[in-house]
């Protein structure tokens, strides 16, 4: 169980877990395509770099261990904690983010490539994003 906890947990780092609501592009998007029109620089976007400031496994704080998270607007993403990095490709539709690893130097032998789809809600004033994914949510702050 932990080391599933661990996997779960891993797999969060990759975005990094609670994923926040992004703002409107200047068309809604209502056809579920990608969104590839919103500035990094738009604090209501998904995009840019992120602090990961607690995660929790249903509903139980299990860890405030500090990660980054980088979502490009150019469809790649990278995410790193004291302990290890990873990277890959991600694809941002409405609210949720799609994300697959494709390179990890992290414990715990997970096969590559690792997917993962996470939902995620954005403050209204774009300084902190929810990620969640199954039983696990991650908070973020806008890294500065």
């Amino acid at each position: 169980m932990k080391k599933h906890l661990f996997l779960f947990t891993l797999a969060l780092l990759i975005l990094a877990a609670c994923t926040p609501a992004q703002a409107p592009t200047e068309e809604p998007n209502t056809d579920n395509s990608p969104v590839t029109n919103v500035e990094e620089s738009d604090t209501g976007s998904v995009y840019g770099s992120w602090l990961r400031t607690a995660t929790y496994a249903d509903g139980v704080l299990v860890g405030t261990t500090p990660a980054t998270l980088t979502i490009n607007s150019d469809g790649s993403y990278k995410s790193s904690s004291p302990d290890c990095a990873t990277s890959g490709t991600q694809v941002v539709t409405d609210n949720t983010i799609a994300v697959s690893m494709t390179q990890s130097n992290c414990p715990g032998n997970l096969a590559l490539p690792y997917n993962v789809t996470y939902t995620f809600t954005i403050a209204e004033d774009g300084l902190s994003m929810i990620m969640t994914t199954a039983n696990v949510k991650e908070d973020y702050k806008r890294a500065e």
